[in-house]
């Protein structure tokens, strides 16, 4: 199972940090970069960022704090957040991002997948939606039951698309109910590499999502709360 450790990035820095930062004397949070650093010393073999400034304005914004660990960190990093044009996957690939991640884009317009696709290869994106229970969410409301993100994730499927991110958006998250058994088939249905988030909190938590064969997870709060260690998590699931 592939883990990815996420850096959320806002004017540079990150957001999330850990307590282990904050016992300095400054109580300073750690720039990108060295959250980026601190995950991969601590055996991330791929690193989920996140432009927070660039989920809020629908464009690239931290495209120092991006090039800055693109330059330093060798592991494949997903990019996701603001990107909405070509351009924008051109500058990710251009910095040496590995993968694109492409949400709101990709619903709106099917086709900018599909010409994606056929500029950069499908290896070079992922697609990411929101669920809830097994829903497919479209901003703040569920646009139906678990056959339509079915749907949604096969039409995803034959524009080639091989990865897709999942975030549960439901107030417990993917451990809850049968959402991760539904996470599960879609994977077995459309052979879709599927890759989960939302409230993984433990580490039994990634101990059942490894029982059911499903590609990856990214990890956010759980490894900033110190619930467990990355390095724990790789070594035993990776």
């Amino acid at each position: 199972m592939q883990i990815y450790p996420s850096v959320e990035i806002v004017n540079g820095q990150c957001r999330k940090f850990s307590k282990r930062s904050r016992r300095n004397a400054e109580f300073q949070p750690l720039t990108a970069v060295q959250m980026a650093q601190y995950w991969m010393e601590q055996g991330a073999q791929g690193i989920h960022l996140v432009d927070v400034d660039g989920i809020k304005t629908g464009k690239i914004i931290n495209t120092a704090a991006i090039k800055e660990i693109a330059y330093a960190i060798p592991v494949p990093l997903n990019l996701y957040g603001g990107i909405r044009s070509l351009n924008d996957i051109e500058f990710a690939m251009n910095c040496g991002i590995r993968r694109a991640v492409i949400g709101t884009k990709a619903m709106l317009s099917p086709g900018f997948i599909k010409e994606s696709v056929r500029l950069f290869g499908p290896d070079k994106l992922i697609v990411s939606v929101h669920v809830s229970h097994g829903r497919l969410i479209d901003g703040d409301r569920e646009t139906g039951g678990f056959e339509m993100l079915l749907n949604y994730c096969m039409q995803m499927r034959r524009m080639q698309i091989g990865r897709m991110i999942f975030h549960d958006v439901s107030p417990r998250g993917v451990m809850y109910g049968n959402s991760l058994e539904l996470l599960a088939e879609i994977s077995d249905i459309t052979g879709i590499k599927v890759i989960i988030s939302g409230k993984i909190m433990s580490l039994k938590d990634l101990e059942k999502i490894n029982e059911t064969g499903i590609y990856g997870v990214v990890l956010d709060d759980a490894l900033y709360e110190e619930k467990f260690r990355l390095k724990d998590a790789v070594s035993m699931f990776q």
